[in-house]
């Protein structure tokens, strides 16, 4: 916290359309629909016997890549298919990966990182809990914050991570004593605060590699306003 500068990245994700390959197997149905429809036409006559084979090829191409493209299997049974393929993972961001895809491992640990930060928080003395934030690194964090508050005991989350950064800025001119950190390093941390230090650990282990085993702690003393540690953290990716 407060050793980053603002950054601007626009990329695409292949994900997105990943859900296209969920149609490959009713291809067949619009294969024998074109050739009933058009059977009158000299050439569709002699396709016929084509539109078996090809039917019978793009259905089975299609149930073949399909658990890859969507999460219809467990997750062992998953990662075993996709070795077995021979498919390689990659990233959509550019990180470091485990054993699953990056649109897959984002889907694990939200709950429990909330639990470990309200966790974090109940540590908190309760005089100083209307003065606490927790500060998350990207927006996932910060969503699953707020998507669970209503589950478990938590303070506001402020974020500098896209639009996140924008709503942060209400806190600007509150008066912050207390800021449970999301990951990071203590000397990072220590650029804006005195006083820092862990009392958790977030595992997962389906997680990416960089949202697993994130060290929660517990900051208090700015050294600086929290309007100039909002202005240099700034980060739309």
């Amino acid at each position: 916290m407060g050793g980053g500068k603002t950054a601007l990245v626009i990329a695409g994700r292949w994900s997105y359309l990943a859900a296209l390959i969920a149609l490959v197997p009713f291809l067949p149905f619009i294969i024998w629909n074109i050739q009933n429809n058009f059977a009158h036409l000299e050439f569709m006559r002699h396709a016929t016997q084509w539109k078996y084979v090809l039917s019978a090829a793009v259905a089975l191409s299609g149930l073949v890549f399909l658990p890859p493209a969507i999460p219809i299997l467990p997750v062992r049974a998953y990662i075993g298919y996709t070795k077995a393929l021979g498919i390689t993972q990659k990233s959509v961001e550019a990180h470091q990966l485990a054993d699953l895809p990056q649109s897959y491992a984002d889907r694990f640990g939200w709950e429990e990182l909330t639990k470990t930060v309200s966790a974090a928080y109940q540590i908190v003395p309760e005089n100083e809990r209307p003065k606490t934030i927790v500060y998350a690194h990207n927006y996932g964090e910060a969503g699953a914050i707020d998507y669970y508050r209503g589950k478990y005991d938590l303070p506001p989350v402020v974020c500098p991570h896209n639009s996140y950064w924008f709503w942060g800025r209400a806190y600007i001119k509150k008066d912050i004593e207390v800021i449970i950190i999301i990951g990071g390093t203590i000397e990072d941390h220590l650029h804006s605060l005195q006083d820092v230090r862990q009392v958790a650990v977030h595992r997962c282990q389906y997680r990416m590699p960089y949202e697993n085993n994130l060290p929660i702690f517990i900051g208090k003393k700015l050294k600086r306003p929290f309007s100039e540690i909002w202005a240099t953290d700034k980060r739309f990716i």
